[in-house]
């Protein structure tokens, strides 16, 4: 997850220089405002710049399909993920060669694998 710590004289201008180092927009982001500043005297004496955390939220469809692509290219698997959402229903279409080591054993390792990968998504399928 990317992070970034930034400050300005402003919180407004400590989020959009935290907003320009991450390359994001403000609804893909979770923004915790450390310290609001101060202005000190006639702006000059005392001040003390705002200070942010900007936070990528996490996508778990993504980083789903990122560690079964993990997965299969430790098991030396050339394949091609595609994702179909409809809902709250998700699917991950997985194509190539040597599907047939993803299945396993009347299907244990597949069933692991959607063990494995169940627990961001509430309803997700792997199809071969």
């Amino acid at each position: 997850m990317k992070e970034v710590t930034a400050a300005g004289q402003s919180v407004e201008e400590a989020v959009i220089s935290a907003l320009s180092e991450l390359n994001a927009s403000r609804d893909e982001v979770d923004i915790e405002v450390v310290n609001e500043g101060k202005r000190g005297i006639f702006g000059f004496f005392g001040t003390k710049p705002a200070v942010v955390k900007v936070k990528v939220k996490s996508d778990p469809i993504e980083e789903t399909k990122q560690y079964l692509s993990e997965i299969l290219k430790n098991m030396d698997i050339d394949s091609e993920i595609q994702v179909k959402q409809d809902g709250r229903q998700v699917e991950f279409n997985m194509t190539g060669e040597k599907m047939a080591s993803i299945i396993g054993k009347r299907g244990q390792t597949l069933n692991s694998l959607q063990y494995l990968t169940n627990w961001p998504l509430t309803a997700k399928r792997i199809n071969l």
